[in-house]
């Protein structure tokens, strides 16, 4: 299995950065990770409960919504 490195960013390090370098944030849209994605994580092979508590209702990406002004 091929390791990918996530380097997590709260949502205000995101907004400082919009700030400092001038769009409008119109809006932020979290997708939700689907059933299938949760089955397809390693981590539901070995603990399936524990990784859909985990997982269920947590952003799966960030659709960020911002406008030049």
């Amino acid at each position: 299995m091929t390791w990918v490195r996530d380097n997590h960013h709260a949502a205000s390090t995101w907004l400082r950065s919009f700030r400092s370098a001038g769009p409008s944030v119109d809006e932020c849209i979290e997708e939700p990770f689907s059933d299938e994605q949760i089955a397809s994580s390693p981590a539901d092979l070995v603990f399936p409960a524990a990784a859909r508590a985990a997982m269920t209702g947590l952003a799966s990406v960030w659709v960020w919504v911002v406008r030049k002004v």
